[in-house]
């Protein structure tokens, strides 16, 4: 049976890690986890999640891993996530995320990973994205991206 993510879930502040990933969770994310605060985790890989990802999710700046990967979220990548500035991992990968890479990505500068392969982006690879020193493995395969003027 497949359900969606419950609003209650960002009541729980204290909490510092969400793993609800290989489910079969539906709907769009909700705002309200962005009231997570104190989490340094949060996994909702492998769903069936569709919609924008909230820009909310920008508050959580103690994560240090974020994935998303393989669901059916769509729009843009909200600038807001260069809050997260204590990230070590961004898994945004296979999804149907289109618009440009925001070069705001920039300030994570912890960022290790950065994966954003099999979704709709297109425009110029940002430039900004050489300033991050301790990225070490990084995905951005697609046919859309262009690395020229």
């Amino acid at each position: 049976m497949s359900r969606p993510i419950p609003l209650e879930l960002g009541d729980l502040r204290e909490l510092r890690e969400l793993w609800l990933y290989n489910n079969k969770l539906t709907g769009p994310i909700p705002p309200e986890l962005g009231k997570l605060g104190a989490s340094k985790r949060l996994d909702l890989s492998n769903n069936k999640l569709d919609g924008a990802i909230p820009a909310q999710l920008g508050a959580l700046n103690k994560l240090t891993l974020l994935d998303l990967s393989y669901n059916k979220l769509s729009g843009t990548i909200p600038a807001e996530l260069e809050n997260l500035t204590a990230l070590l991992e961004l898994y945004l990968n296979g999804n149907e995320l289109s618009g440009r890479i925001p070069p705001e990505l920039e300030k994570l500068e912890a960022l290790e990973t950065l994966r954003l392969s099999g979704n709709q982006l297109s425009g110029r690879i940002p430039l900004q994205l050489g300033n991050l020193g301790a990225l070490w493995d990084l995905d951005l395969s697609g046919k859309n991206l262009d690395a020229h003027e």
